[in-house]
């Protein structure tokens, strides 16, 4: 199974990052880091608690990671964990240790990272490791626009998400019982 882990969701960064990873088949399971538990989340979507920091213990099995600095959010969106400048570097080791293979650091417009901190995750031997900027991100609806765009883009977005995971859906490969009871 290959998973993904967001750290930062929320905001416009934040979302657009969590949108693309639910409509990304090659991933079975996408986590994000939270504040608090979630009651219901929908199949593919699941959630870890950071309590304090404390993320070592709360890290699933994943594949590939994105972490989300600088987003900003509506107080709505507390419920989403969101590192700080100085966790980039702890997290990203315990991502690495927990088996993620591949990282993504995604900033916003005006920030890029320190040269230390490119050479630090460098480092840790991520495959691929890759730094984008919030302006190279598909377009969402700014807060301040008409509700009738805002609304549009939501619609849009949330059309093409599900959409896609319905493809991921209609594509998964039959498991070996199904194979059984066809005879197979």
């Amino acid at each position: 199974m290959r998973g993904a882990i967001l750290a930062g969701a929320g905001g416009n960064l934040g979302s657009a990052a969590l949108h693309a990873l639910l409509g990304d088949a090659r991933f079975d399971r996408v986590t994000v880091l939270t504040t608090c538990r979630f009651l219901q989340t929908p199949s593919r979507l699941a959630w870890a608690v950071v309590a304090d920091g404390g993320w070592d213990h709360t890290l699933p099995a994943a594949t590939h990671a994105v972490i989300v600095l600088g987003g900003r959010r509506r107080a709505r969106e507390m419920v989403y964990w969101q590192p700080a400048r100085d966790d980039l570097l702890p997290l990203a080791t315990a991502l690495r240790a927990c088996g993620v293979q591949s990282l993504e650091v995604l900033l916003p417009p005006d920030d890029g990272l320190h040269q230390e901190e490119r050479a630090a995750l460098e480092r840790l031997a991520f495959e691929p490791f890759s730094e984008t900027r919030a302006a190279t991100l598909p377009r969402v609806a700014p807060a301040n626009a008409p509700w009738p765009e805002r609304l549009a883009l939501w619609l849009i977005r949330t059309l093409i998400a599900a959409l896609q995971m319905a493809q991921v859906a209609y594509r998964k490969p039959p498991t070996a019982s199904a194979d059984r009871e066809r005879g197979g």
